[in-house]
């Protein structure tokens, strides 16, 4: 099985550590929460181009309502 299509879980727990210091960083470079970051990874897997658009969307939106 190619390295992309593998799975994390508790047969994995190197892929999984990983997923969640990946979730992290893209939560912690867009500002957005590290559930949305998960959410992002879990859809977009390894497209890191889209991952990155979509969080960049979540900031604006996000900052788009707040009013100062």
């Amino acid at each position: 099985m190619p390295a992309d299509k593998i799975e994390a879980g508790p047969g994995n727990p190197s892929v999984a550590a990983s997923e969640k210091a990946r979730a992290r960083a893209l939560a912690g470079q867009y500002g957005i929460s590290l559930g949305q970051a998960r959410e992002l990874i879990a859809q977009h897997r390894n497209d890191q181009e889209i991952l990155e658009q979509k969080a960049a969307k979540l900031k604006a939106d996000r900052n788009a309502g707040k009013t100062d």
